[in-house]
């Protein structure tokens, strides 16, 4: 009986560490990042819990988003190919999708990455929204920029080369 009353305690303890350890990242995390369960009906997927990057980037009240359907917080989940809808579906499935959001200062493009899993008989996920907006202008730029000169170096090659073999 001691020995068990011991090894329960360790356990007890060894999970209190590991709650401690998650809450710590989840709260830490510089991502926007939020718990959800979705409903195996209506599909909609219901806030459990959201970090203060998440709040910040989409202007919501944390005491608010508890419990409150995703689609309400973020605009775009109502959709049925939604990512975030996709991602509560099965447990262990992780899925990545870039995503258009309106967040609290403009529509930005992020990165939107669901990993899902099976607590208290449901099905729940995290979603983690990395903003990829400067990174999507800054490649869009650089190819309107390497676009730009080709027509010029054409011309001047070819009057070169005119000049060359006329």
């Amino acid at each position: 009986v001691v020995t068990d009353r011991s090894a329960l305690r360790d356990a007890r303890a060894e999970l209190e560490t590991e709650r401690d350890r998650l809450t710590y990242l989840f709260e830490n995390l510089p991502d926007p990042a939020v718990e959800y369960d979705v409903d195996p009906l209506s599909g909609e997927a219901v806030v459990r819990s959201a970090n203060p990057a998440f709040c910040e980037a989409f202007d919501v009240d944390r005491t608010r988003a508890l419990g409150a359907p995703l689609s309400e917080l973020v605009t775009g989940v109502a959709d049925e190919d939604a990512p975030e809808r996709l991602a509560g579906v099965a447990p262990g499935e992780v899925v990545s999708a870039e995503v258009d959001r309106e967040a609290a200062d403009e529509r930005r493009t992020f990165l939107f990455r669901g990993v899902s899993f099976r607590a208290d008989d449901r099905v729940r996920a995290f979603g983690i929204y990395t903003d990829i907006t400067d990174r999507k202008r800054r490649e869009r730029y650089l190819q309107v920029l390497s676009r730009v000169p080709r027509p010029n170096l054409r011309n001047d090659l070819n009057r070169a080369l005119a000049l060359v073999h006329p």
